[in-house]
């Protein structure tokens, strides 16, 4: 009863769409080519299609028609992870043909059901609420959490930092955001999940050490081989800059410089405390970058949903880019917005640093703070532990007065006649 359902949702998917939904590259990559049950499948979807497509043939060979087929198709139509891909890659790549984006999005949705298959998703899928097979859980679930704004906005943040938007083969961009979208979804089908050891003491026998495994947090560091560390650090780079897990990322002093942590990130939780200011503005800088999180949350919190035509995040930052408190700055709303309408619901990068009371840190706490902001009044100079040690040795009603002097780093915008 299952299959033919599944069958006939295949099928009625197939027919909307004339018949040229249903041929053999509809079901894609990790199924071996010439695979029984695949073959099995396609054979009959393509009799089903012939037997529903001829007005003069007897329909007795079709399954019962279930009761909820236009709901699982409305359902297939708004959140359907292939449905979904295929129109937020034509609202990035509008003028790529259709065949174009059917293969990508197909290649794609391999992604998601890696990530459905795995076994957090399961157990969280188990305890959502909705009865039907676990394929049709999926479906309400993708509907629930709007999965079309989520792959919308995963994708423009892709063609952005990544360069597709500028690239002169339209089509291999294409292809490479496919790669990317599929690649971050994957993450946890290529790698094992992480495996925490010597929890305890470790006094105990080996056989009692505590063991804990985990997808959703990861460790940026190496491994064996310097190609595979070289391959995993991208990935893993990669997949926490998605809405997708890993949702933390643990990292040594590796990942302190030169990496960009700030798409899907707007909180550093320091291990320990700084040594100096240049390190602890290095740390959060991997956070704070060009339409960092934080800024797109307070963009989409303080403007209407978009509705024209374009990209819908396209329309959003040219929406905030027309707002008075935008005008004189480039800044603005690309690098910082935070407007006062949104009152206590803007998002701000957070910084979380370990104070544990009777400790170094403790004490030394106020006057790196102190130093970070010297150090940003000295931002650019030469010697400027030199200027940071004169500025810090300063009365403090100097040192107020030097805070509020300002470095204006932003770049100078064209006139109105240029």
């Amino acid at each position: 009863m299952a299959r033919g359902r599944l069958l006939w949702y295949t099928l009625a998917t197939a027919l909307l769409d004339g018949g040229d939904a249903l041929t053999v590259d509809g079901f894609r990559d990790e199924d071996e080519p010439g695979t029984t049950a695949l073959a099995r499948h396609v054979a009959e979807l393509e009799r089903l299609l012939a037997v529903a497509q001829d007005s003069d043939r007897e329909t007795d060979g079709l399954p019962p028609v279930p009761a909820d087929l236009a709901e699982v198709l409305a359902l297939r139509s708004l959140a359907g992870p292939p449905t979904v891909l295929f129109r937020a890659f034509e609202r990035a790549f509008p003028e790529a043909r259709p065949e174009e984006l059917t293969t990508a999005a197909a290649f794609a949705a391999e992604g998601f059901r890696s990530l459905f298959n795995s076994p957090e998703a399961t157990q969280a899928l188990d305890a959502f609420d909705g009865p039907g097979e676990y394929w049709l859980t999926v479906l309400r679930y993708c509907a629930h959490g709007n999965l079309q704004a989520v792959v919308d906005e995963l994708c423009s943040v892709l063609v952005e930092n990544r360069g597709y938007d500028r690239a002169p083969d339209r089509a291999k961009a294409l292809s490479d955001l496919a790669e990317d979208v599929r690649a971050t979804l994957g993450l946890s089908a290529r790698y094992r999940p992480a495996v925490v050891t010597d929890l305890d003491d470790g006094a105990g026998p080996r056989w009692r050490q505590l063991r804990l495994r985990g997808r959703f947090a990861l460790r940026y560091g190496t491994t064996s081989t310097e190609e595979k560390a070289e391959q995993r650090a991208a990935d893993v780079g990669l997949a926490f800059n998605s809405p997708f897990w890993p949702f933390i990322l643990a990292s040594t002093s590796v990942g302190q410089e030169g990496l960009d942590f700030h798409q899907y990130a707007h909180a550093v939780s320091h291990w320990n405390l700084a040594g100096n200011p240049v390190d602890l503005e290095q740390r959060e800088g991997r956070i704070h970058r060009y339409k960092g999180h934080a800024v797109r949350k307070n963009v989409a919190r303080a403007l209407p949903f978009p509705t024209g035509a374009g990209h819908p995040w396209t329309q959003l930052f040219a929406a905030a880019a027309a707002l008075p408190e935008s005008a004189g700055s480039d800044m603005v709303p690309y690098w910082v917005f935070a407007p006062a309408s949104l009152d206590g619901e803007r998002a701000l990068i957070e910084r979380h640093l370990p104070l544990t009371p009777f400790t170094r840190e403790k004490s030394v706490i106020g006057s790196l703070l102190s130093s970070v902001a010297h150090y940003r009044l000295a931002f650019g100079q030469p010697r400027q532990d030199e200027l940071v040690q004169i500025v810090g040795d300063l009365d403090p009603e100097t040192r107020a007065a030097l805070g509020r002097v300002l470095v204006d780093l932003s770049p100078p915008r064209r006139s109105a006649q240029s």
